[in-house]
């Protein structure tokens, strides 16, 4: 038996150009169908990320207005990012955490911040139904309940609630409990 090939016999190395065609072909199909959808995917796990920052920032501001027997106040963050914008629904700039020992809604000097949460990233939008949400030394938000939602670039079609309670408890909202709609 000799180690070449005789005239025979063939050894094929590669592929053809029609079967590296026929290959692209179908990669470039099945990227096409799964992009939109990792696309929508990767969204909304921003947006439940963002939810999550929320309920726990919230959480974290009614814990310390009962362990710190005072007032705290989740606001809507200026430009800056070091006071509150008291005039903003939009919490796009970010929010702060602070403890609000008069209750006034501004950091002033002597009260501590505890959180800062930067802007928004990519295409997310944060609307409030108010500039801030203030918890009392005994952890309730009466005066201060309402919602948050947090909309993506498709608006209404795609969007994820907060709840602020009258006794502070924060939660997800189900489909139809927000007030605040997406443009």
């Amino acid at each position: 038996m000799s180690r070449y090939p005789s005239r025979h016999q063939s050894v094929v190395q590669g592929f053809t150009l029609i079967e590296l065609l026929v290959m692209v072909v179908v990669a470039v199909t099945l990227i096409g169908t799964a992009f939109p959808s990792l696309v929508s995917m990767m969204q909304s796990h921003r947006m439940q990320s963002v939810s999550d920052d929320l309920i726990s920032d919230f959480s974290l501001a009614r814990s310390t207005a009962i362990t710190s027997g005072s007032w705290s106040t989740v606001c809507a963050s200026n430009f800056s990012g070091k006071q509150c914008n008291k005039l903003a629904s939009d919490w796009n700039n970010g929010w702060i955490v602070f403890r609000d020992r008069d209750n006034d809604g501004e950091i002033d000097a002597g009260e501590s911040v505890i959180s800062v949460m930067p802007a928004m990233q990519g295409q997310l939008q944060l609307l409030a139904s108010a500039p801030r949400f203030s918890f009392e030394p005994q952890g309730s938000a009466r005066g201060f309940a309402g919602d948050l939602i947090i909309c993506d670039a498709q608006g209404s079609v795609n969007y994820q609630g907060v709840i602020i309670s009258a006794s502070g408890r924060a939660r997800e909202a189900e489909s139809a409990e927000n007030t605040v709609s997406c443009p």
